[in-house]
């Protein structure tokens, strides 16, 4: 079972709280990916693979081709930090990932 860290306590992928009562959160409740998925950001992270990843963000669909460098938990919502070709940092939250997979050495 996969697990990760929330405020330095270790507890299994999925189990995470959810948002409390009233606290903003313009993108809505986050749904828990499924732990496959959250195990293919990780081996990506650990072999610096280039994935081309489809996500929304704000009613906008991006296209990119990242390189993910971190899995990070704020508030109960799973985020892939990752940087684009351009040198952008990216916080990409896991439940607005609509497709994912490894870059082409031509992309």
């Amino acid at each position: 079972m996969s697990t990760h860290r929330v405020y330095g306590n270790k507890v299994p992928h999925g189990a995470l709280p959810g948002r409390q009562r009233g606290e903003p959160d313009g993108a809505g409740e986050y749904r828990a990916i499924p732990c496959g998925e959250y195990s293919e950001y990780e081996l990506a992270i650990m072999h610096r693979e280039r994935w081309r990843l489809s996500w929304v963000e704000d009613n906008v669909i991006f296209d990119r081709v990242v390189a993910p460098l971190d899995l990070e938990t704020c508030r109960g919502a799973e985020y892939l930090i990752a940087v684009d070709e351009a040198g952008s940092r990216l916080r990409i939250r896991l439940d607005r990932i609509r497709r994912h997979r490894p870059a082409g050495p031509a992309e």
